[in-house]
């Protein structure tokens, strides 16, 4: 969908921080998640260009967080990694 041959996704530690910050409620356990909904998510969402929301249920609780991709295709970020309330 975001047209990247890149297979991978990067956290930044901008990234982290804001979203310490942000969402609070986020534990080191909640991190150790990306993989397993990166790798096999419930729900794909495209969002505005170059953004892809991906979100999955684990243990009742749904996480989610927005894929960026760069403009040249050859970067891919995790930004907004949270849990939904619904």
């Amino acid at each position: 969908m975001l047209d990247t041959s890149i297979d991978d996704a990067r956290l930044s530690l901008e990234s982290l921080a804001k979203n310490v910050i942000k969402h609070y409620d986020m534990a080191l356990t909640d991190y150790i998640k990306i993989t397993e909904i990166l790798n096999n998510p419930d729900n794909i969402i495209p969002q505005r260009e170059n953004h892809i929301k991906f979100a999955k249920n684990i243990d009742n609780q749904t996480y989610s967080f927005i894929l960026k991709t760069t403009k040249d295709k050859k970067k891919n970020f995790i930004i907004s990694f949270r849990k939904d309330d619904h």
